[in-house]
């Protein structure tokens, strides 16, 4: 049943998708999942999922014939992958499950898109549309797409034993849509609450993948109170759950990046280095980064302490370090600190350890002190003192 259309959908101008209709015109090909969805309320997306109504071997045959590049890496399940510039397509044969294992499902092919929507997650992620944006809605998507409501597509238990990481999922797509407890689904909600110790089963490397989705979502601060009400948080980081609920409410304002979201987290809870390695599978450059960032948190109220930090640190830790500390003390950037933080060059501190050794006669561990004592009065003096005041200065220093 048609019963809605996209007005001007962005597919319709891309050549390499026309062509792509063009050789399975003989078929009944259509976009479905998150292409549609975002479509519906003009978001950009960057992974186009298509199902169609031949099985993966006459895809192929197809798209050999026509010389087109694809990869198949579906090991039976029907999913042919095709790298269109910035996009990837998957085509995905219309498909029912037979035996369940999980994720490793037996599948039979079909030619029933009603019968292939039936074992998708969500109903808002079953919304078909054809070329032309004339949508098939055999779920309901569209209806609970346009309340902001999240459901599973039939019994949310067997769509959780199907695959665990739906648990998430589901909280990711609450963080994107919905912003108040009374819009929630009670049976979906409830199956997700009930089964939340399921995330311990996932990989490491998808919980990564769907945490940070959520945190970077329109709604974030709502998905993560009721999952922190809901014991849910030190499922996915151990520390996280002792964040406070002042913290939540802001984490929405805070720059909607992955790494100053984690940040803010990291400097907000008990989460520690290892756990973002251990449970989020975080690479080690990324985590290093972060700790720099909530290392030495102090204030950068003006011109001085933005010089300091960015001395010590750099620019891009010293901008990820004043947004923050703007968003945690409800400050309002300033145009002239992010200005300078960008463009002051750190000047390089004009005496070294060799230095400090020939006037003074000490061990490793006191020429370190006494550096890092004239390095600070160096700085306090914003940076101007030359080589021969610092080192008169430090004839003088005593300890």
């Amino acid at each position: 049943m048609i019963e809605k259309k996209i007005p001007h959908p962005f597919w319709s101008k891309n050549k390499k998708i026309i062509n792509l209709f063009s050789i399975f015109k003989k078929c009944r090909l259509m976009f479905v999942g998150g292409v549609v969805r975002n479509a519906l309320i003009n978001v950009n997306t960057f992974d186009i999922d298509m199902a169609i109504d031949i099985t993966p071997k006459n895809v192929k045959k197809i798209l050999n014939e026509n010389k087109i590049k694809f990869f198949d890496f579906s090991k039976g399940h029907g999913t042919i992958t095709i790298p269109l510039n910035k996009y990837n397509i998957e085509i995905t044969s219309l498909r029912i499950d037979k035996i369940n294992f999980g994720r490793k499902a037996k599948v039979e092919f079909t030619n029933d898109f009603f019968m292939d929507s039936c074992r998708r997650d969500f109903t808002i992620n079953a919304i078909y549309s054809d070329f032309k944006g004339e949508l098939f809605n055999p779920q309901q998507g569209i209806q609970d797409l346009d309340q902001k409501i999240i459901k599973f597509i039939g019994n949310p238990q067997q769509r959780i034993k199907e695959d665990n990481l739906r648990v998430l999922r589901y909280f990711r797509f609450v963080a994107v849509y919905n912003s108040y407890e009374k819009q929630l689904d009670k049976n979906s909600y409830e199956s997700c609450i009930k089964n939340a110790k399921l995330i311990k089963n996932i990989s490491k490397e998808r919980i990564n993948l769907e945490f940070c989705k959520l945190l970077v979502a329109k709604h974030t601060s709502f998905a993560l109170l009721i999952m922190k009400k809901n014991k849910i948080l030190d499922l996915i980081i151990e520390g996280l759950g002792n964040i406070s609920l002042k913290n939540i409410n802001i984490i929405d304002e805070v720059e909607n990046s992955v790494i100053s979201r984690i940040s803010f987290l990291f400097l907000n809870s008990d989460i520690s280095k290892k756990n973002l390695i251990s449970d989020l599978r975080m690479k080690k450059k990324e985590v290093n980064f972060i700790v720099k960032i909530c290392e030495k948190f102090n204030p950068i109220h003006g011109a001085a302490e933005a010089k300091k930090t960015k001395y010590r640190y750099g620019s891009q830790i010293t901008i990820k370090k004043y947004m923050l500390f703007c968003t945690i003390n409800k400050l309002k950037p300033k145009n002239n600190i992010i200005n300078l933080i960008n463009k002051w060059e750190a000047p390089k501190f004009p005496i070294n350890g060799n230095d400090i050794r020939k006037i003074i006669n000490a061990n490793d561990k006191r020429i370190g002190l006494f550096y890092s004592k004239i390095e600070n009065w160096w700085m306090d003096n914003n940076f101007k003192p030359s080589r021969e005041q610092c080192l008169s200065k430090l004839r003088n220093i005593k300890l």
